[in-house]
């Protein structure tokens, strides 16, 4: 799928729903994730910041799940994954000295 396709695809009403509240689910599962997590501090503030508004952190994201292939047609579970392949990076985490924005 093209850059253009994967676009036009993350800005439907459809997948902005879903990922809305896979970005919910996901906040929920950091929040409880062992505190011993790597980053656990970073991924946690972006969780509780997804969870006060996912509509709104949805359209951070969007970009960053469609580039994984993912649209509204895609299972939850490939939501999920995709969520999960970039949190970190939300997070603003710092890897070997470099910021993951």
């Amino acid at each position: 799928m093209g850059y253009q396709l994967q676009y036009d695809n993350s800005r439907t009403a459809n997948f902005l729903k879903i990922l809305e509240l896979a970005l919910a689910k996901n906040a929920n599962d950091v929040i409880n994730e062992a505190k011993e997590t790597a980053n656990h501090h970073n991924r946690v503030t972006l969780a509780t910041n997804v969870l006060r508004d996912p509509a709104a952190w949805a359209q951070m994201f969007k970009d960053g799940i469609a580039m994984q292939g993912v649209t509204d047609a895609s299972t939850d579970a490939a939501f999920d994954t995709a969520i999960g392949a970039v949190w970190s990076g939300y997070a603003g985490i710092t890897f070997n000295g470099a910021l993951s924005l």
